[in-house]
């Protein structure tokens, strides 16, 4: 087995040369290192990960810790993470958690565990919040990728209440009075922020938020399947329906398909998220562009910042969200968007 020892001998030079050429640390020659890169690799060295986090106390490990991966909302994420990650020198844990609180604390447990130099977190539920202090307490950076009412926290978001007006908007101007929202677990921060832009957009138009056209299940398609079929028992139904992100919107389409209504000759439908799927089924649904490749980015990069420089201020961004006009809203009376 090739070791360290190794790769200074073939060079004639220090351990300690070598040590720094590995970690990123010290002076070094751009020629020393470019020859020493060169070695490594011929030789095929592995450098002990665990005896490199004793020596310089990072494990160049961040986790990342979501909701749903099977939601295809996640992915776009996690690559805005990875890519970030890897061009900085990390290398990536991703957890799933199937938004359930005990999946959170373990996987913050076993991360910590791990000595990750950082983790970055969903907070999907109240509870979350309670292992943001385990983090902390480990020493460990965290950065957050949802909305959180904390400024003593680094977070990332979309403008999630300002993308939910924007599509509740959209239906009204179209001529819509009787807009449902079908929306996700009633206790997630999504399905709050989402909810007030739904309700703002009605409140600025003078239109009476009335509770039967708003209901809850879960954000994939089996929820949206099931609020659509409870939503044709309300008398009188809605014409349009707002779907709080697009699988439930697409659980909407499949169950309207069975019942021969049609969209959105019958019932205008938008979504919420972009996810390639929103221009694959038929009709093509209007939705809101959420950044989800922008929203790892930025997460990632303000995580390995925050690693480098402990002493960073926390900081709150929030990225735009946009209209997405498709075949799946119908313009009424001729107007023009």
């Amino acid at each position: 087995m090739t070791t360290i020892y190794d790769v200074a001998k073939q060079l004639g030079v220090s351990t300690a040369t070598v040590s720094r050429v590995i970690n990123g640390t010290g002076r070094v020659s751009e020629e020393t290192r470019d020859k020493v890169k060169a070695i490594i690799a011929e030789l095929g060295y592995q450098p002990n990960q665990i005896a490199r986090t004793l020596t310089t106390k990072k494990s160049k490990l961040i986790g990342l810790i979501i909701a749903d991966i099977t939601n295809p909302f996640y992915p776009a994420l996690a690559r805005g993470v990875q890519d970030v990650c890897h061009s900085a020198g990390y290398d990536l844990l991703l957890c799933n958690t199937d938004e359930k609180a005990s999946q959170v604390h373990r996987y913050v447990f076993n991360l910590c565990q791990k000595q990750v130099d950082g983790i970055i977190l969903q907070v999907f539920a109240p509870k979350d919040l309670e292992t943001i202090e385990v983090i902390k307490s480990a020493g460990i950076e965290v950065v957050i990728i949802s909305y959180i009412n904390d400024t003593s926290l680094t977070a990332i978001y979309s403008n999630e209440m300002e993308g939910a007006y924007q599509a509740t908007r959209h239906l009204i101007d179209i001529g819509h009075q009787r807009v449902a929202f079908l929306n996700g677990p009633k206790k997630s921060s999504i399905s709050v922020n989402r909810l007030k832009g739904y309700k703002k957009a009605l409140n600025e138009v003078g239109i009476k938020v009335d509770e039967q056209y708003i209901l809850y299940a879960d954000f994939n398609q089996a929820g949206g399947e099931q609020m659509a079929q409870d939503i044709l028992k309300i008398n009188p139904p809605p014409t349009a329906i707002f779907a709080a992100n697009d699988l439930i919107a697409l659980g909407v389409v499949q169950y309207f398909e069975k019942c021969n209504i049609r969209i959105p000759n019958d019932i205008a439908l938008v979504g919420f998220d972009d996810i390639e799927l929103a221009h694959l089924i038929r009709p093509k649904l209007t939705t809101i562009a959420n950044p989800k490749y922008e929203l790892g980015q930025t997460a990632a990069q303000q995580l390995i910042s925050r690693i480098q420089d402990p002493t960073m201020p926390n900081s709150h961004i929030v990225l735009d969200t946009r209209l997405v006009l498709r075949d799946s809203s119908l313009v009424r009376k001729e107007q023009s968007l």
